[in-house]
């Protein structure tokens, strides 16, 4: 949007799409296969692309006990899919996450709760 100035000048403005990078999915999650871990994801600006993260411990991360972080790619199928990739940690390719409402629903049955 232009805007012209008391001096003659012109300002251009742009209107961010503050929901452009939004996503159900953007936050930070709890994993019940790795108590005190954190996961989390992120929708990559407006792309369909998201960062997925977290840590390991063996099996959780409680005060004291050694972590291991980790990053993966995700991509967003919709409003309410995700496909991750877990390959980087031994896991499948593809693994489809569903949008619960409340958290993500992989097909084994684990859930990752929001926070």
């Amino acid at each position: 949007m232009a805007m012209g100035g008391d001096d003659g000048t012109t300002t251009t403005t742009r209107r961010v799409d503050e929901n452009a990078s939004s996503s159900v999915f953007n936050g930070k999650y709890s994993d019940p296969n790795h108590p005190g871990c954190l996961r989390g994801i992120e929708r990559v600006r407006s792309t369909t692309k998201a960062k997925v993260f977290g840590e390991d411990g063996t099996p959780g991360c409680q005060a004291g006990q050694e972590t291991k972080k980790w990053e993966l790619e995700g991509e967003l199928r919709g409003e309410n899919e995700i496909l991750i990739d877990f390959s980087k940690k031994g896991g499948p390719k593809n693994l489809l996450g569903k949008w619960t409402g409340s958290g993500v629903l992989f097909p084994d049955g684990n859930t990752w709760s929001k926070l």
